[in-house]
């Protein structure tokens, strides 16, 4: 199976034009698509019809311009096709065999409808938020066995990600797709550590197709 891999698109308007031509028969969008919910929503809507699904986790830029994000996400989910899954670490989802997690680690328990002032002051929200929610990714991935795992920051630190020139270079046995640092194109690469994982991003409006 072959899964387009895309992030960071930071869009303003519902007219933004991105040209997406299809390669696979997935696609992965690892976050900031913009910060209106009816621009992203318009976007994943656009890409249903292309696509057999779209898989989709919040960024940063989505959290920072609304004052209740949990139902900034509920209403994306209620008003996006059904083939277009927005993924919160609530629930795997199962395409063609292929388990998919992940999400930017919100969830009702962690996140309430006061979290603009923590929102603004990023960094700090963020760890917050990414200290609540460790436990319960590793919990997700250790209990579903994912394939692919989607978050819009990098798991790992960057600084030790070794870039690989293509996928046949190491077995692995997940994908681990992130966004956010936009110097990172097209990019495939393995940590010294864990070694069984494929780390890809591709923070840019042109697609990246992987074959897995």
């Amino acid at each position: 199976m072959k899964i387009d891999v895309i992030s960071d698109l930071h869009l303003t308007k519902i007219d933004d034009s991105i040209e997406v031509e299809p390669q696979g028969d997935l696609i992965v969008i690892a976050g900031d698509v913009s910060s209106s919910a009816d621009v992203v929503i318009n976007f994943l809507n656009s890409l249903s019809g292309k696509y057999r699904a779209v898989i989709y986790t919040f960024g940063n830029i989505e959290l920072w311009h609304d004052n209740n994000p949990y139902e900034k996400l509920k209403w994306i989910k209620e008003n996006t096709n059904d083939n277009v899954f927005i993924l919160d670490f609530l629930k795997g989802i199962k395409i063609s065999n292929l388990i998919i997690t992940g999400g930017i680690y919100i969830s009702p328990e962690n996140l309430t409808n006061h979290d603009r002032e923590n929102i603004v002051n990023t960094d700090e929200f963020i760890k917050n938020l990414s200290n609540l929610s460790r436990t319960s990714i590793h919990k997700q991935i250790k209990e579903l066995n994912p394939k692919i795992i989607v978050t819009h920051y990098p798991p790992v630190s960057i600084s030790n990600l070794k870039k690989l020139s293509n996928t046949n270079e190491i077995k692995f046995s997940k994908i681990w797709v992130f966004g956010h640092y936009h110097q990172f194109k097209s990019f495939i690469g393995t940590h010294p550590i864990v070694k069984d994982i494929l780390y890809v991003s591709n923070a840019s409006n042109k697609i990246m197709t992987l074959e897995i």
